[in-house]
């Protein structure tokens, strides 16, 4: 079992160029580290759910690509990652945690399907900090009105993490992405 240093990382930061997507709260159900059949890269595969649906993302541990797993990490765990871990470690960590998600569509030219995927930075906040992703007062009013409705048509579903999109995403794609 190999060790990840973190030494001297920084959390990954947000792009200038804001992607459309959805944020959500998801529950992180499995990791795994594999290598991929290609070109043997090593990455940390992690199984992302919500209530309704659950998608795959691979965080690949080149020193390139580090800060994203400590971003990972610091919001899903609440920890600043500063020395070497086990892949051990990293699991008992990650496996059970919540964190808010920008997800965004990708669409694979060859089968022409959308697929969710992350954003390289930016990509992750603390489930709790789920209203900081919000990007202006008619999204707030809009997750509040949301709240309102569920809360009318199942009181015991009204405080469940709403759904909200980052920016403008057609409804067929946002639909189907998951």
């Amino acid at each position: 079992m190999s060790k990840i240093n973190f030494k001297g990382v920084e959390e990954a930061r947000e792009s200038q160029m804001t992607e459309p997507g959805t944020i959500d709260v998801f529950t992180i159900k499995e990791v795994k580290f594999d290598s991929t059949k290609n070109k043997g890269t090593y990455y940390m595969g992690v199984t992302f759910q919500r209530p309704t649906d659950s998608f795959n993302h691979s965080f690949f541990l080149s020193e390139k690509a580090l800060p994203r797993v400590k971003s990972l990490v610091k919001h899903a765990a609440n920890k600043e990652l500063e020395d070497e871990l086990s892949e051990e470690q990293l699991i008992k960590m990650l496996e059970g945690r919540e964190l808010a998600l920008k997800v965004i569509p990708k669409f694979d030219e060859e089968n022409g399907r959308v697929y969710p995927d992350l954003a390289f930075g930016g990509f992750c906040k603390d489930a709790e900090d789920l209203s900081k992703l919000v990007f202006n007062e008619r999204e707030k009013a809009d997750i509040e009105r949301a709240r309102t409705i569920r809360r009318k048509a199942n009181p015991a579903d009204a405080d469940a993490p709403t759904t909200k999109t980052a920016a403008p995403v057609a409804a067929s794609v946002d639909e189907d992405i998951f």
